[in-house]
Order: C-alpha cells, then sequence, then structure tokens
C-alpha cells in the first residue's frame, strides 16, 4: 500500500493502525471513549487474521486481551483462517477457572462498535 501523503510504500500493520486511531479520535468524548472505559480499541476480526486494514467493527479490549490476541495472531503462517474463539479466565475465585467458546450474532452499533448477541 502507498501512503499518499508520502508516496512511501505501508504495510498493513501500519495502515490498520492509522485507521485505529481514527476511530479512537471519533468516538473520543462519546459514551464509547477508551480512556474512561479504561480500554483499548481491537479490530474484529483481527488485521493479522483477516489481512484487511479496516475491520468489520471494533471490539473494546482490555489491554491484555488485545496484546494476546494480536500476539498470538502472529504465531500462525499467512493465511490462516480460524475457525472460533475461546475465552479462557476466572470466574469469581481462582478455583472457577473456565473455558467458554465465544458464540453468538455480530452487528455494527454506533461508531462501528461491535454489538455482540449472545444465545
Amino acid at each position: 500500500m502507498v501512503d499518499v501523503a508520502t508516496g512511501k510504500m505501508r504495510d498493513l500493520a501500519f495502515v490498520a493502525e492509522k485507521i485505529k486511531q481514527n476511530h479512537i479520535d471519533e468516538v473520543e468524548g462519546t459514551e464509547y471513549e477508551y480512556r474512561t472505559l479504561g480500554k483499548v480499541a481491537g479490530h474484529l476480526p483481527d488485521t493479522t487474521w483477516s489481512g484487511k486494514s479496516d475491520p468489520y467493527c471494533w471490539h473494546q479490549q482490555d489491554t491484555r486481551v488485545s496484546s494476546t490476541v494480536g500476539g498470538d495472531a502472529q504465531k500462525y503462517l499467512p493465511g490462516y483462517k480460524p475457525t472460533g474463539f475461546y475465552y479462557a479466565g476466572v470466574k469469581g475465585s481462582p478455583g472457577t477457572y473456565t473455558t467458554e467458546r465465544v458464540t453468538g450474532t455480530l452487528s455494527i452499533g454506533e461508531h462501528g462498535i461491535c454489538q455482540i448477541a449472545r444465545p
């Protein structure tokens, strides 16, 4: 991809981060503002797996979740397509470790924020 302003080639990650920053700027001052929620903007699906810099929608994520998904995506060969996502974590006390398949219907809400309707 060529950056129109500079004429330089840019990779997918660079373009994706620029689009993400534009989204963060767009929602500043709204109820979806990331800073006040203590969240980060996550591409859904992840840019690495979709191969697209502009995501279907944005998911407000904990920093650790976003870093884990992005980091794990780097471990797979180009073109790999995941078939599902699982959440593994603790509900309540450390003795309540759980793994749950994330399912539901995905739609786009205000400001492109993902809305997940769970069955």
